[in-house]
């Protein structure tokens, strides 16, 4: 063999090593979410806000062929205690090779009040909104008369859309706790639909 064929020879099997790394998953590429705490108060009378549900998820952007996918990663539920405190532990993110951390949802709900929902797009510099990680104050607004209550169930439901990929059993058991207690909401818009 020749010096110049050993050469091609050496180029061609370093190609097809980094081709094969390239579509090996890479576990260690992650990134860490969180912390998060914060507090939820009555935004009229200032009181704390107990047993309220504060669900968070995040989505990665995972390119593809034609166009790049959105899978879920990870997804926590907390209530707030007695004082309106909440606190969502920190967690790893496996973004794999090339995934890059999509959005952050953030859904917090209880009874009588209007839902907060915050949604951050981190891939575009057109979000406007953000969520704090720690010490974070929400003012929850009660819920008004000539309320829909059927508009206001479906905004909840659409918020949890994201829930819906199988890839994270958990987030399967968070949707559908958060739309268990956000059930009362439900009836409301059915009796409304029925005056």
């Amino acid at each position: 063999m020749s010096f110049k064929q050993s050469i091609v020879i050496k180029y061609l099997l370093t190609g097809f090593s980094a081709i094969l790394i390239l579509l090996i998953p890479v576990e260690s590429l992650g990134i860490i979410l969180g912390p998060y705490s914060g507090n939820l108060i009555d935004s009229r009378t200032g009181e704390p806000i107990e047993g309220a549900s504060v669900l968070i998820y995040w989505e990665k952007a995972v390119p593809a062929v034609i166009e790049s996918r959105s899978e879920l990663i990870n997804s926590k539920l907390v209530y707030t205690d007695e004082k309106g405190r909440y606190f969502i532990p920190k967690t790893h993110a496996n973004l794999g090779l090339a995934g890059l951390l999509e959005r952050t949802d953030v859904v917090i709900y209880k009874p009588g009040y209007q839902t907060h929902i915050v949604r951050v797009w981190h891939m575009s510099n057109s979000s406007t909104e953000d969520f704090p990680k720690l010490d974070h104050t929400v003012k929850l607004d009660r819920i008004p008369p000539n309320f829909s209550h059927k508009r206001h169930y479906e905004r909840i439901e659409d918020s949890l859309r994201g829930l819906d990929h199988d890839a994270y059993d958990k987030s399967t058991l968070h949707r559908e706790d958060l739309l268990r207690r956000a059930g009362w909401e439900e009836r409301r818009g059915d009796s409304e639909d029925r005056k």
